[in-house]
């Protein structure tokens, strides 16, 4: 792909989430907006632990979600919070998921009552329900128990945990986004029947990405961006976000290149345009974005292949309740195959194919 700004190609408790939105004032405009401020740095052990100042939020949401790329034909997913959304405050949820050939598939969606669940710092482990994690920012273990069948993982961070710039996403007085990022875990585990002893060994790769939101819905950034690339031993992450009209209106973003074990390349101060806007589902898409750091030198861009999915997220929700959000609030999530390219200032490139997913909140 050129890299020139005028050609055309180039990350459970929704119900709740939405319907908050309804009972909220709108937001004067001009409201002042900071995204990924400051030099990027490495996280500690500290960067684990759930967010207990920003738990007193009404609107907090915490979440862990692990990325895996796996051998033997091995499929994981553990994704498990924090929040004060789902009814209840300090509740937390789990939904995660297990396959390995001749072992039983297992997965759980279900959410753990305040005080139902556990968190220590020292040494830190957090339990809820069937899900167990503990750990240093170095060396981390993570398991997940369903009827009779257990998936253990033990991670160790090949390259740092990293935040971009100081992490967050600072809307004025209402609230913020944190983001915390493992972007290289080898893993070694197993997923073992309990009664049979049977057990399946894999390896592979993870991404574990910390996130915090304090923000009301109806203030939520109403578009999410986000690329990573197919190779998890080599990463390749991207992720933007444009704010509401009342913040500014702009589009912030970040991206990290792992290679050979340390980070190839990076920024945290975007700026990013889109050059390829298309309809779909009467909602306006960039299929493409170019994107440059003057600082630094580096330019890139990104470009959508084919749509492979395209969810309405209202559709998960009874048919009163989801015409009632619609005039509010309209979250979708298209899902592509994509391609990134990145050159930066010493002349070297960096291209890969992978996924490209926009979230919408909003037209």
């Amino acid at each position: 792909m050129k890299l020139k700004r005028n050609y055309k190609y180039l990350s459970g408790f929704l119900p709740a989430l939405l319907m908050v939105a309804l009972l909220c004032p709108s937001v004067a405009s001009g409201w002042d907006a900071r995204a990924f401020d400051g030099d990027a740095a490495q996280l500690t052990q500290e960067d684990l632990f759930p967010r207990k100042k920003a738990a007193r939020e009404t609107y907090y949401a915490e979440d862990y979600s692990f990325m895996f790329q796996l051998d033997k034909k091995v499929k994981l997913n553990f994704k498990f919070g924090m929040t004060n959304v789902l009814g209840e405050e300090g509740a937390a949820f789990v939904a995660s998921s297990m396959r390995a050939p001749g072992i039983p598939f297992r997965k759980t969606k279900k959410t753990v009552r305040a005080g139902k669940w556990k968190f220590e710092d020292h040494p830190f482990s957090l339990d809820i329900g069937e899900m167990k994690f503990s750990g240093t920012e170095q060396q981390m273990k993570v398991s997940f128990t369903r009827k009779g069948v257990r998936a253990t993982a033990k991670l160790t961070a090949v390259v740092p945990g990293w935040r971009p710039g100081n992490g967050k996403v600072e809307l004025a007085n209402q609230g913020f986004i944190e983001v915390m990022i493992w972007p290289k875990m080898k893993v070694e585990g197993t997923i073992e029947v309990i009664k049979s002893g049977k057990k399946v060994r894999f390896k592979g790769y993870c991404v574990l990405t910390h996130a915090v939101t304090t923000i009301p819905p109806q203030f939520q950034p109403p578009r999410w961006f986000y690329f990573k690339g197919k190779d998890l031993s080599n990463p390749v992450l991207f992720q933007a976000v444009q704010l509401g009209e009342e913040f500014g209106g702009q589009v912030y973003g970040w991206f990290l290149v792992v290679e050979k074990n340390k980070i190839a390349a990076q920024s945290n101060i975007l700026d990013i345009s889109p050059t390829d806007l298309r309809e779909k589902e009467k909602v306006l898409l960039p299929w493409s974005m170019y994107f440059n750091d003057p600082a630094q030198g580096i330019e890139g861009g990104i470009r959508a292949g084919l749509l492979k999915k395209a969810v309405d997220q209202l559709k998960k929700l009874p048919p009163f309740e989801a015409a009632l959000i619609a005039k509010f609030i309209q979250p979708k999530m298209y899902l592509f195959d994509g391609e990134l390219e990145i050159a930066v200032a010493d002349g070297r490139r960096f291209r890969t194919s992978g996924t490209y997913k926009i979230e919408t909140i909003r037209d």
